[in-house]
């Protein structure tokens, strides 16, 4: 153990490690360890793949689902239709690498072999969010990138801004569930656990908050149904609440940054609170608290 590492007792008789300033060299490694880990597995090429195929997919065809025809659709078209499936697909890609990260290297034993060398904890979790980030970070850009490069080159490039901005978006997305699959990793002891553990964050952030939100929408008193004669509203609270939930503040954000009011599904105007601002905070939060959260757990950890 390193001289500024070793052990010392507080006022209380607790034991803890002296702390030293994070080494980004030791970060930087961890993260190109992480990095090439899924370049070896192929998991960038997968991710990258899934989301031109995809693009391309909903672009071309998006529209026969409709009664139109098949043929390339602008941006604005294919965001609408990529949005919906961006909500399920990267929780799940975001989970699948990163539920056992922490607790896969535990069962090895390889993260006493890593915390054997002069490296802290918290560079430990940092290495892994910021590599495990790098690959989310490719595949979305490359992927949609790509994807909207091709879309553009048939279609023009209007709207090519707003669709930077939901890219931007969309990779805050990826990072808050890397983040939440983080913390399902340094709070159990099992692979099994942590992926279980997994499937129910996604199933109940992605369809099952939803159906509790409207089911409390209609015991207070709500509907979903519009009333003839009367404009359809639904309260603040029922917005305020999604922003609390990362996947419908991502659908919120993919509605501002093309400025539209009533498209995905929305009957009506977003409320003025549902912004840019607000929606990306509420997925930058759940990027960061985490995978904070998941350091404080991995530190206290007996291992």
């Amino acid at each position: 153990m390193r001289p500024s590492d070793s052990p010392r007792r507080d006022s209380f008789g607790v034991q803890f490690a002296r702390r030293r300033p994070v080494d980004l060299r030791v970060v930087w490694a961890l993260l190109k360890k992480e990095f090439l880990d899924s370049v070896r597995n192929r998991w960038i090429i997968a991710l990258s793949a899934i989301f031109i195929v995809l693009t391309l997919v909903v672009s071309y065809f998006g529209a026969a689902q409709a009664g139109g025809g098949t043929g390339f659709q602008g941006l604005l078209e294919t965001v609408v239709g990529m949005t919906a499936i961006a909500q399920i697909l990267i929780p799940i890609l975001g989970l699948m690498i990163s539920y056992a990260a922490v607790v896969g290297e535990k069962e090895r034993g390889s993260i006493l072999l890593l915390l054997s060398m002069p490296i802290t904890r918290l560079e430990t979790i940092l290495g892994k969010f910021l590599g495990l980030g790098a690959v989310m970070l490719a595949a979305v850009l490359s992927g949609l990138g790509i994807g909207g490069i091709v879309i553009m080159a048939f279609t023009g490039t209007e709207g090519w801004e707003n669709f930077i901005v939901f890219l931007l978006g969309a990779v805050v997305f990826a990072l808050a569930f890397l983040s939440i699959g983080l913390l399902l990793s340094s709070l159990t002891k099992r692979r099994g656990i942590a992926m279980g553990l997994a499937v129910f964050v996604w199933f109940f952030l992605a369809l099952l908050f939803n159906l509790v939100l409207g089911g409390v929408l209609v015991a207070s008193g709500g509907s979903f149904l519009p009333v003839p004669g009367e404009p359809f509203t639904l309260p603040d609270w029922f917005y305020a609440a999604g922003l609390f939930n990362p996947v419908e503040a991502f659908s919120y954000f993919a509605v501002r940054a093309f400025g539209l009011g009533g498209a995905f599904g929305f009957p009506i105007e977003l409320p003025e609170f549902v912004s840019i601002g607000t929606t990306g905070l509420s997925m930058a939060l759940w990027a960061l608290v985490p995978v904070t959260l998941a350091f404080w757990r991995f530190r206290r950890q007996d291992l």
